[in-house]
């Protein structure tokens, strides 16, 4: 498309118009004077950003109008049971409050755990003073009647709350068996709480993540835990019953609790990942949590004021803070404070970018790899962007290997994964935890497996389903869940098993642990799979640093007996890790159109060995490495001695496959797309809050080519579903000597694309010209391109070189493998996949792949396929389709 440059400049002005529109904070009062806060600070949050912010301080209500009477209203009687009684004041209805609170009119009926009905009340919040002279505050109400439970709920109408940070002054009185709750919520299972017990201690509050309960009724001890309240300034306990300052922090992958100002407590268990609301409550239901309260009983929780900052679904702090302001000592100054410039910092690039833009939309910009098109577009956003986002399986903060990978009876594909809760580097690990059901949409689940004790790493391993209940965790099921980990601490390395009685969600260590120790600090990532000719299980683990790859068998999978190893083969680097082993169906022919057709599968008798190596990888870092071979229940014997890499790219390692695929399938493979060279400083961590992101779940068969047998091909699995329309949003059938390009930046909201590119009639000699494709950004002129030389020996190259958004030394740039042409198709083809931040390529039906990470300063927006210099005859056709997330 050709942009005329008289349109440039107004694009340029509108660019940095948005540019300033995004940087507008949420104001804090109408009638307030607030500095230009684009981002927040809470108190004590430990530098957490957040783009919005509320106070409200009840206690400045006294001159309004409607104070002139603030007595309680009477309590609810046993005739007032619907629910609908009146607002008590026109504050709750009308101006800013009333836009962000609304009180709930919902009733729960009576239960066998709960038995006494509840039924909520407008007129249970009210506001009120304890004398003439005192200041105002809120009160919610409960009271029990002969029949129900009076109650109070006040939400926030913001339901897509994603992490916040909320300060409450707050007192609690009344009868025994009343609960007030200060919390986040989106469901029982998605839930942050700040709780009061009136049957507690009056020097006792709970802090609590849901669920408090497993999936058969047993407590989670992790869950609730009791904090002790401190009086401010002294080292006495103090008393739910005098006022205190109430503070819940909801950061990604931790929640913590202050009160007064002190930090009390700090959880990674159930953190909510979904968004939310946040709920004030003031309730009983007769429940063995809130106890019951006798008849005629009451209780209160009243509030001076509340202080909220929060982001939403929709949000990315670090992407428009250029001013940072401070809500700390809120209560007593209204108006938070400029707190540092230090994010300015981040807007010089974009400044530059914007300097340079003017030059380029003035002038335009020819020549670009013999295109002459002005790129520049109406692009609405100059933030750094650099969240791996999309259908590539992900969490929060610090993730790296994946683990304990199965497919369940009910079709739930289960994915774990080396995850840190606090911070974004490595350490800390546990077992985080996803499910899907078609392998491109991902939920998030509650961590799956803690550490036990200061120090203890839940590290890498693998899940089982032990169907015919060999370990006997599970009489009377056949879904019962074993999962093999390595427990890392400074004094060793050992194996132990946990187990799950409900489908893979959360597990019970084995009190027996370890199940394998032999004394040693290099002995890790168990990875286990059931042989049914000898109905036997049988493990494969690395002794690290050893190079060596141990094999075990068990008949229960808790006493194991050590078999035989596979030693010094491959590339060695400087240790082995993350060893797999899996039974892989053998192609038939891999030059056909369709290469899965499962008429197409040869043999099924084959196995290969993974092994990871890092560092030591030809391009420096990470890789993972193939042996395929025999297996024979104890020893597997590779089938040559060559040494076949998985991926030549830089960012594909420690991949594990599918537990319960059947070995007649294809097998199915998820890796960590990064490399222990630079994993721990790519610029998301410190932008955005999180490392890391999973490869493409692919599919894999071995195949013989005229010039290696035993190769394994690796293909995405199918992304169709993901499409945005069904049709191809471009398309050529004529590309030879040609070019197609497409601006996907209004097309595609989520930037992420795939396109086929099929290359055929190729001459078996003097073949010639190449086959290009450009990623690029129209806002900074950013690209990552790859392409294909027909000619010599075909080699095929990447390179994400002119990529600005991170500078490392061993962040290489280039990556090329050769690819010969298929001389019974004479055809070459090509699929591409881009998401945000991670490029996957497959070269013919999946014989070649390579994974790559990039991390640009603008949002990549545009594509070009070409190809020049063809042989005549050939041809060349493409399309082009945007992907969801």
């Amino acid at each position: 498309m050709l942009v005329p440059k008289s349109r440039n400049l107004l694009l340029l002005l509108r660019l940095l118009a948005d540019a300033k529109l995004s940087s507008a904070a949420l104001p804090l009062d109408p009638t307030s004077t607030v500095p230009a806060c684009s981002c927040y600070q809470a108190t004590d949050s430990d530098g957490a950003l957040f783009l919005n912010h509320q106070f409200f301080d009840f206690r400045a209500l006294a001159n309004e109008t409607f104070a002139a009477n603030l007595t309680a209203p009477d309590p609810i009687n046993d005739d007032q049971g619907g629910g609908i009684e009146h607002i008590t004041s026109p504050f709750f209805g009308d101006g800013l409050f009333g836009d962000y609170f609304v009180p709930a009119s919902w009733d729960k009926n009576a239960s066998e755990a709960s038995p006494t009905v509840m039924v909520n009340s407008q007129q249970n919040i009210y506001l009120t003073r304890d004398s003439p002279d005192s200041a105002v505050h809120l009160t919610l109400r409960t009271n029990r009647l002969s029949t129900f439970q009076s109650a109070s709920n006040l939400e926030t109408v913001e339901t897509g709350l994603l992490h916040a940070s909320f300060r409450i002054r707050a007192r609690v009185a009344g009868s025994p068996g009343a609960c007030a709750g200060m919390f986040t919520y989106y469901s029982d299972d998605q839930e942050s709480d700040i709780e009061i017990l009136t049957r507690d201690e009056h020097s006792v509050i709970r802090a609590t993540n849901q669920p408090g309960v497993d999936r058969q009724g047993r407590v989670i001890p992790e869950a609730s835990t009791q904090v002790i309240i401190s009086a401010p300034d002294s080292e006495i306990n103090g008393s739910w019953t005098d006022w205190n300052d109430y503070q819940l922090d909801w950061l990604p992958g931790r929640s913590e609790w202050f009160i007064n100002g002190v930090s009390k407590l700090n959880k990674t268990y159930g953190v909510p990942t979904e968004p939310s609301n946040f709920q004030l409550k003031m309730w009983s239901d007769g429940s063995a949590w809130t106890g019951n309260m006798s008849v005629g009983g009451l209780a209160t929780l009243d509030i001076e004021w509340i202080d909220l900052v929060f982001n939403t679904s929709h949000d990315t702090p670090g992407e428009s803070c250029k001013t940072v302001c401070t809500v700390e000592n809120i209560e007593n100054n209204p108006v938070p404070q400029v707190a540092s410039a230090d994010m300015r910092a981040r807007w010089v690039g974009t400044l530059w970018v914007l300097v340079l833009g003017t030059f380029w939309l003035i002038f335009g910009q020819d020549g670009l790899e013999g295109y002459k098109y002005n790129y520049m577009m109406a692009f609405c956003s100059v933030a750094l962007l650099f969240r791996i986002g999309g259908f590539h399986a992900l969490e929060p903060i610090r993730h790296n290997d994946p683990n304990g990978m199965f497919l369940d009876a009910e079709g739930t594909y289960h994915l774990y994964y080396q995850y840190n809760p606090t911070d974004t580097v490595a350490g800390n690990q546990h077992w985080g935890h996803a499910t899907s059901l078609d392998l491109l949409h991902w939920e998030n689940q509650p961590i799956a497996i803690y550490p036990g004790a200061e120090g203890e790493g839940i590290f890498s391993g693998s899940s089982v389903i032990d169907v015919n209940n060999t370990s006997g965790f599970f009489p009377n099921q056949t879904n019962g869940v074993v999962a093999i980990y390595t427990l890392n601490t400074a004094e060793e390395e050992t194996q132990e098993i946990a187990y799950s009685t409900d489908g893979g969600y959360t597990f019970t260590k084995y009190a027996q642990n370890p199940v394998i120790s032999i004394n040693s600090t290099q002995f890790r990532d168990p990875k286990v799979i059931w042989y049914p000719p000898t109905q036997q299980w049988v493990l494969v683990i690395a002794y690290a640093q050893e190079f060596t790859i141990g094999f075990y068998t068990s008949p229960n999978l808790t006493t194991w007996t050590h078999v035989s190893n596979f030693s010094n083969y491959g590339l060695l680097g400087l240790q082995y890790e993350c060893p797999n082993l899996v039974q892989i169906p053998m192609l038939s022919n891999i030059s056909i159109e369709n290469p899965l057709d499962p008429s197409n599968f040869a043999s099924t008798d084959m196995f290969i060995l993974q092994i990871s190596i890092n560092p030591g990888a030809p391009l420096g870092g990470s890789i993972s490495e193939t042996f395929p071979g025999t297996f024979n229940g104890t020893h597997f014997t590779p089938v040559d001695q060559a040494t076949r890499i998985n991926d030549f790219g830089k960012d594909n390692y420690a991949g594990q496959f599918f537990y319960n695929i059947p070995p007649t399938s294809p097998q199915v493979s998820i890796a960590w797309a990064s490399n222990w060279q630079y994993a721990q400083v790519v610029p998301t961590g410190e932008l955005e809050n999180f490392r890391s992101a999973m490869s493409l779940a692919r599919y894999n068969v071995l195949a013989n080519t005229s010039r290696a047998d035993y190769t394994l091909v690796s293909l995405p699995y199918d992304l169709s579903p993901l499409y945005t329309t069904t049709s191809s949003l471009s398309n050529s059938s004529s590309l030879a000597n040609s070019s197609l390009l497409y601006d996907y930046s209004s097309t595609v909201p989520s930037g992420a694309l795939t396109f086929n590119m099929t290359v055929t009639s190729i001459p078996l000699k003097n073949a010639s010209g190449t086959a290009n494709f450009t990623f690029m950004s129209s806002v900074t002129g950013e690209s990552i391109r790859g392409g294909f030389y027909l000619g010599g020996d075909t080699p095929f190259f990447l390179n994400r070189g002119a990529i600005r958004g991170f500078d490392n030394p061993f962040f290489t740039d280039k990556f090329s493998t050769n690819n010969l042409i298929n001389s019974d198709t004479q055809t070459f083809r090509l699929q591409v996949v881009i998401d945000r931040s991670i490029l996957e390529v497959f070269l013919d039906n999946g014989l070649r792949s390579a994974t790559t990470t990039f991390f640009a300063e603008g949002m990549l927006d545009t594509l070009i396929i070409s190809t020049a210099g063809l042989s005549p005859g050939v041809q060349v056709a493409a399309d082009v389709y945007g992907l969801d997330r």
